[in-house]
């Protein structure tokens, strides 16, 4: 099995790329502002809509790159960690983004990758739950099992009760 890093000068290059599109979206909002008033009414939208995509985009890559800084995940692991951090997105109230600063919360108490995938579902259910954000609540859970003496296979355990 061979750990493969994503390095920084290809997060630096990702983020470039992001900037230049979000420059030629601007860019194409300005040209279509000059063709009239008629445009002008749609291009308003149209960038906002890129700039918020763009910026949320830019979010989670922002996040996912803290995630394989504090993990030294490999490239497999941090697909894993992409993936579920997306599905959490689709199918919670919380972000991707937000996943992904749970996954950092619980990488820093010690989590391994295999507890962090498994019990984020759980941790995202509380953070619901008790109206929470889900990084805070992923760092309670957390401290709150090492303060115990617990590791993280128990907490599947215990917030399913």
């Amino acid at each position: 099995m061979s750990n493969t890093f994503i390095s920084m000068t290809e997060i630096n290059q990702f983020n470039i790329a992001v900037a230049q599109t979000e420059t030629k979206l601007e860019q194409l909002g300005q040209k279509l502002d000059s063709i009239g008033d008629l445009f002008a009414s749609l291009s308003v939208p149209i960038v906002g809509a890129g700039k918020s995509a763009i910026s949320t985009g830019m979010s989670f890559e922002a996040g996912m790159s803290q995630v394989a800084a504090v993990t030294n995940a490999t490239s497999s692991e941090l697909t894993s960690f992409e993936e579920k951090a997306r599905q959490i997105g689709e199918t919670t109230q919380f972000s991707s983004t937000e996943a992904a600063n749970a996954f950092t919360a619980l990488s820093k108490a010690g989590w391994e990758t295999e507890e962090m995938l498994s019990g984020i579902d759980n941790i995202s259910a509380l953070a619901a739950a008790s109206n929470q954000d889900l990084a805070s609540t992923a760092d309670v859970v957390a401290d709150s099992l090492n303060a115990f003496g617990k590791s993280a296979l128990i907490a599947e355990k215990l917030l399913m009760h």
